[in-house]
């Protein structure tokens, strides 16, 4: 059986592995947020791994500590189910400082509980040599038990020291002097969004299972990316309901959606 894709096959399995993106919580890199996004950097150094999680979107930070918001929502920002506060960016660079109502300056013990939390989940350990690094194996860790907010006046060193695998590894000195030197960093959101995300939830959520059926069959052939079919091409997937089942695969996929299904599919990747 041929793999080989037309131009509108292609773009249908696309609009398919789109939705499933969405579905399942997943997607590859990409360089650029959603239409409307705006990129800012979280520093205590830029601090990588760190899940947000805005009203219909969520990933985590990529490499450069870089993540996407739209204006104007309320962002927040944790590691597993330790939440390190909410924010409404205003603008390319967020700290820690920053998700604490009330703190003005880095000896707020919620601001240094925060700050020892990050640089104690550092992946090698080291964060006073290279950017602050969490890895998928300490967020996972980390979804045991209750959230715990860290911003919260209620919260107590040792409520986060037990869910620490070693407890606190830096001390409060250390972990404020390291922000002090960082806290200016330059933010690095110029770069754009490289790191895996969750797409903006469409009006429409059926046929999620048939999109996933269909993109674990045939994948993208190549011509993998939710940008890739943005704006007016994305209408072609309307071609296949003029088409009977039998006489292409693709077809035969779309009819298990309604014109006004596919429609809907259309306007969540035309917005």
């Amino acid at each position: 059986m041929s793999h080989a894709f037309s131009k509108p096959c292609r773009l249908a399995v696309t609009v398919l592995a789109a939705l499933l993106l969405t579905a399942c919580g997943g997607g590859g890199g990409s360089t650029a947020a959603s239409a409307g996004m705006q990129v800012a950097t979280f520093i205590d150094s830029p601090v990588a791994g760190l899940e947000f999680e805005g009203p219909s979107y969520s990933g985590t930070t990529d490499d450069n500590g870089n993540f996407y918001y739209r204006s104007g929502d309320r962002v927040t920002l944790k590691i597993g189910n330790l939440v390190l506060g909410s924010v409404s960016p205003s603008g390319d660079k967020v700290t820690p400082l920053d998700l604490v109502t009330g703190a003005s300056s880095s000896s707020d013990a919620r601001v240094v509980r925060i700050l020892r939390t990050l640089q104690t989940l550092d992946s090698d350990g080291d964060p006073e040599t290279n950017a602050i690094s969490i890895t998928a194996e300490s967020r996972r860790r980390l979804r045991n038990g209750s959230n715990l907010d860290l911003s919260s006046a209620s919260t107590t060193d040792n409520d986060v020291s037990s869910r620490l695998p070693q407890g606190f590894t830096r001390s409060e000195a250390q972990a404020k002097s390291h922000f002090e030197r960082h806290r200016d960093d330059t933010s690095r959101a110029s770069r754009g969004y490289g790191g895996k995300t969750v797409v903006t939830q469409a009006t429409n959520t059926t046929g999620r299972l048939l999109a996933s059926n269909c993109f674990q069959c045939h994948g993208t052939g190549g011509y993998g990316g939710f940008d890739r079919i943005r704006g007016g091409e994305a209408d072609e997937v309307l071609e296949y309901l003029t088409q009977t089942g039998p006489s292409n695969i693709m077809a035969a996929h779309a009819q298990g959606y309604t014109r006004a299904q596919l429609q809907t599919i259309i306007q969540y990747l035309q917005q």
